[in-house]
């Protein structure tokens, strides 16, 4: 990457001392974000270029462009079954029905600037996520396709990370939820899409 960044002056390469998470990133991206919006795409080369593609033509549809993965099912058995499950116990549990939580999203960064987003791995999504959706903000989900699965590739199915989510799960639940924002703080420029 830092190859590209001398080559490229819009390419901004950060370095942490020491491993900190997907989250930690997200959050070092967010803090040097210059634009109205920010996206985390995977480097793995796990999603399709057009799914991708369909995701940025859905900017400006509403304030948060939520994908979906629609072939988890060629995923192995195990990680379909623990996808499907988690997003089958969030949705019973926050209320927002959404077809996935751990897929691409575009976010607004003026509002994701704004709630506290404590977890550095990967409950960061899950926390963002359930907090923009609480404050009101608007909603599209898109479909996107995953390439196929490396076999042994993944950390997602490590315990400490399902340590980590039920810990952000659960500090969601202690705390107040946000449920109202006020209107005229919305963007202008953001259209109403559905929900």
């Amino acid at each position: 990457m830092d190859r590209f960044a001398a080559e490229e002056p819009r390419i901004l390469v950060v370095h942490h001392a020491q491993r900190q998470g997907v989250g930690a990133g997200f959050k070092s991206a967010l803090q040097r974000a210059k634009f109205g919006a920010i996206t985390l795409i995977p480097g793995d080369h796990a999603f399709q270029n057009k799914g991708i593609a369909r995701m940025f033509k859905a900017a400006g549809a509403a304030d948060i462009v939520i994908t979906y993965r629609d072939n988890q099912s060629d995923r192995s058995l195990n990680r379909s079954f623990q996808s499907h499950a988690l997003r089958f116990v969030l949705n019973c549990i926050f209320g927002f029905w959404l077809f996935d939580y751990h897929s691409m999203i575009i976010y607004p960064v003026k509002w994701l600037r704004q709630i506290p987003v404590k977890a550095d791995g990967y409950g960061y999504q899950i926390c963002s996520l359930i907090s923009l959706l609480q404050l009101g903000l608007t909603h599209v989900q898109v479909p996107v396709s995953l390439n196929a699965e490396l076999r042994g590739s993944s950390r997602a199915l490590r315990p400490r990370t399902y340590l980590e989510l039920g810990m952000t799960v659960f500090s969601l639940l202690r705390r107040a939820p946000i449920r109202h924002i006020d209107a005229s703080q919305v963007p202008a420029q953001t259209e109403r899409g559905p929900r």
